[in-house]
């Protein structure tokens, strides 16, 4: 009987032995043998939808471009990775496996921080609900329609369900340069041999590369709230390689928050308001005869007041510095 015990005691060692070195050859060389938390292939998605309480976000594939709820260009590239990651997520065990910790780690179908859904062709490929954070860029989450809770290596903060986190913050960029530019009733900015024209006398380069380089690299910050108190500022006629468009600026001054609209595309948009003032810019800003930030009025008022100093004023000030006081 002892001598039974000892060879089923030899054999257990043995076998983890042999799970040890398996672990340990997986570990060196780089691979994983733990299975995936989903299956699919992100190539097929074509649907992501992200729910947050009462917040929620869609985004659906138009060929190879997406778009934010059926409306506005999304940020393809950050979707491309939130995919990939999705979809190599490991799950080499569970933490739990009841209702109670379903609840309890916020992964429920009815207690959640987020819940993801990926579809393809109308079809849902996987349904994730993500609850709290038991460490560091790791969240508790589950599969819907299953049990087991799992420690995943993601963050409920890549995933918002705030709409303007998925803009594609170009999306009011020009198409390549800009070579003619006009501010409506102020000027007209154009490309010649060798610099820049500004109507018919030569610009400041400087001055106007800096500002058609904000109308080609412009970004935006997020969707307009429609309840501002917005207010036309000015309105800009942009010439790029794919022709012409109009770019219409409007100010909050309440709060001072900016936002655009271009022809091209629904919607108005917030801009930094820092951005935005360094384009509403005149024509002396243009010809380089005020700094950037300062307005030909106020170059003007500064020099008005430097040069209308009264002479005699002067004198009485240096009678009351030089006669000492009589009391």
């Amino acid at each position: 009987m002892s001598s039974r015990i000892g060879i089923m005691s030899v054999l257990l060692a043995a076998q983890v032995l042999l799970v040890a070195g398996l672990m340990t050859r997986d570990a060196l060389s780089g691979t994983s043998t733990a299975p995936d938390f989903v299956s699919f292939d992100p190539v097929i998605v074509d649907g992501l939808s992200v729910v947050a309480g009462e917040d929620s976000v869609r985004l659906t594939r138009d060929g190879e471009a997406w778009r934010l709820d059926d409306a506005y260009p999304a940020d393809n590239a950050r979707i491309g990775e939130v995919l990939e990651k999705l979809a190599g997520l490991s799950a080499p065990w569970p933490v739990a496996t009841s209702a109670d910790t379903a609840v309890r780690f916020e992964v429920a179908d009815d207690n959640f921080q987020r819940r993801l859904t990926l579809s393809s062709d109308d079809e849902v490929l996987a349904d994730i609900l993500l609850g709290t954070s038991p460490g560091y860029r790791r969240v508790h989450a589950r599969r819907s329609g299953t049990d087991e809770v799992y420690s995943v290596n993601l963050s409920n903060h890549e995933l918002p369900a705030d709409a303007g986190q998925w803009l594609d913050k170009g999306l009011l960029a020009s198409t390549g340069d800009v070579t003619k530019l006009s501010r409506e009733g102020e000027w007209t900015l154009a490309a010649a041999e060798g610099g820049w024209l500004i109507d018919t006398d030569s610009a400041d380069d400087e001055a106007a590369d800096k500002l058609v380089g904000r109308f080609e690299d412009l970004r935006v910050l997020d969707i307009a709230a429609p309840e501002g108190e917005w207010e036309a500022k000015s309105v800009f006629t942009v010439t790029d390689d794919r022709g012409d468009y109009r770019v219409a600026v409007f100010h909050d001054a309440q709060e001072d928050d900016y936002s655009f609209e271009s022809e091209r595309l629904e919607g108005r948009f917030t801009v930094a308001t820092y951005v935005a003032e360094q384009m509403i810019v005149d024509r002396d800003t243009l010809l380089g005869t005020v700094n950037e930030g300062e307005s030909a009025d106020d170059t003007k008022g500064s020099n008005a007041g430097e040069e209308g100093i009264d002479a005699d004023l002067l004198l009485d000030l240096a009678d009351d510095l030089l006669v000492p006081d009589a009391s």
